[in-house]
């Protein structure tokens, strides 16, 4: 009778130490999640700019609480967030719009960290990587400065862990569904977006091609696509209030492709480039690249591909992809790189 008991007292305690082991391992996570969130939050809140600082800055801040059409593509999402930024009862008008980049830079470095350690399963190997690229640079320049840059990164982190949680399980629709919702709100911020695009939907085709026998999956996917699209009604609504250029649908559809209502190619040429500009553009793309993060750091990253390679083939084909599509297209583009031109790669 008493081994009996002693029994069961063993057996209650492994029930009471899985337990304990369960509920440390699930709030550890949440702990360095809010880490990966608060820490870079705080160091960007501290260096945040008070006022405008001249350029796109000032642009911004004089456009958006008019609620006033950008240039093309238009920006509907950062249009529409930078008004509600604007209401934010707190300091000045410019601060409040200063804020928009430092929350979403931080929500960037949040979903980065979560994607690498359903990668890894280690967090604090996702922590230091996630802190890395916050504390780079030109991705802290811009997180402390009204831009449209860190709502960019941080649909790019969104697909990505989407991405990644469906690949963990691909059973679960959720994740796919979520992944191409992001993909379609990155196609309302930055025109970048479009052309690398293509490396995402391959990764989630890649992923579980059978999943695409079933017609109701490709049907659900695609409106969860372009339903985001829909916010670029902004354009016209506004522009037929006053507050825009774009008033006929063939001005819409130039203005949404990166051109002016007149056809006119806004910011860029897709002419007269040859070798020495395209020379000239991969010079700066991975310079920028090398400049943020310097040897040491791009050694462990290389090193870090290659294990990306040899565990998710699949994703390491699409990082690539993340990495050679916009270089393609600046150099189509532009006679040279700008710097947050590199910080999805």
């Amino acid at each position: 009778m008493i081994k009996k008991e002693n029994h069961h007292k063993v057996f209650f305690g492994k029930i009471n130490f899985n337990k304990i082991k369960f509920f440390i391992l699930k709030y550890q996570i949440l702990f360095f999640a809010i880490l990966a969130y608060v820490i870079p939050l705080t160091f960007y809140l501290l260096t945040l700019e008070r006022k405008v600082i001249g350029g796109d800055t000032t642009w911004y801040a004089l456009f958006l609480p008019q609620m006033y059409v950008l240039v093309p593509t238009g920006y509907p999402t950062f249009s529409i967030l930078g008004k509600l930024f604007s209401a934010i009862p707190i300091g000045e008008l410019s601060y409040r719009l200063n804020l928009l980049s430092a929350i979403f830079g931080s929500a960037t470095i949040l979903f980065l960290y979560l994607t690498i350690n359903k990668m890894v399963k280690n967090t604090i190997i996702s922590l230091a990587s996630a802190l890395i690229y916050a504390f780079a640079y030109n991705f802290w320049i811009i997180a402390n400065r009204l831009e449209f840059d860190t709502l960019h990164t941080f649909f790019i982190s969104l697909i990505l862990f989407a991405g990644f949680s469906y690949y963990n399980n691909p059973e679960n629709k959720k994740y796919l569904y979520l992944s191409t919702a992001a993909v379609g709100l990155s196609l309302t911020n930055h025109p970048l977006a479009f052309f690398i695009m293509p490396a995402f939907i391959l990764y989630v085709i890649l992923i579980k091609p059978k999943i695409f026998r079933s017609l109701k999956t490709i049907l659900v996917s695609i409106l969860y696509l372009i339903l985001p699209l829909a916010l670029y009604a902004w354009i016209p609504i506004r522009s037929l209030q006053g507050y825009g250029p774009v008033t006929t649908l063939k001005g819409f559809l130039y203005y949404i492709t990166g051109r002016n209502v007149t056809g006119r190619v806004h910011g860029g040429s897709f002419t007269g480039k040859n070798i020495e500009t395209f020379t000239q553009v991969l010079r700066d793309y991975f310079s920028t690249i090398y400049n943020n993060f310097g040897l040491i750091i791009l050694i462990i990253a290389f090193i870090g591909l290659i294990y990306v390679f040899v565990r998710f083939l699949k994703f390491g084909i699409c990082s690539i992809l993340v990495v050679i599509l916009p270089l393609l297209i600046t150099g189509a583009y532009l006679n040279t790189s700008p710097a947050n031109y590199s910080l999805s790669a």
